[in-house]
């Protein structure tokens, strides 16, 4: 059961914007009754690849910046499980068609989606409020990232 990325995106201002190439967001079910909800976090039969081999789980505080980083080797998908995340993308890839956009998405827990952000990819979060988010990895971490300096 392939399931279909939604890429109609808002930036953090409401307005209709493009995802730098190979950048995905997939809605994410989630099933309410009396008790709560249950929210399918990743499912194998949605055919992501490369298929995420580790996760991890990440509590922020609020007022935190997460990176700015790039992966040269692996591709992260995530989703926020609770609050929200500002999420700044930029594009470095030399043979992208899109190298060079780049955009910030308001990612938040009351309205869950599974974002992939491939290799050459820059990104960092943002957490206005205190946060945590779920994030798989297509290979186990190593520290190979390239930090990027914040100006």
């Amino acid at each position: 059961m392939l399931q279909p990325f939604d890429n109609s995106v808002r930036d953090i201002h409401g307005c209709a914007t493009l995802l730098p190439a190979g950048v995905r967001f997939l809605p994410l079910k989630t099933f309410p009754d009396d008790r709560g909800t249950f929210t399918e976090a990743f499912r194998d039969d949605w055919q992501i690849e490369p298929r995420p081999v580790q996760w991890n789980v990440v509590n922020s505080v609020a007022n935190v910046l997460r990176g700015v980083h790039v992966h040269m080797k692996h591709v992260d998908v995530l989703t926020v499980v609770a609050g929200e995340l500002i999420l700044g993308l930029c594009d470095l890839r030399r043979a992208s068609p899109t190298r060079g956009q780049s955009v910030l998405l308001r990612v938040q827990s009351n309205d869950m989606k599974l974002a992939v952000i491939p290799v050459g990819v820059a990104h960092g979060f943002y957490f206005p409020v205190p946060a945590c988010h779920l994030y798989g990895v297509s290979t186990t971490f190593d520290g190979s990232e390239i930090r990027l300096p914040l100006e």
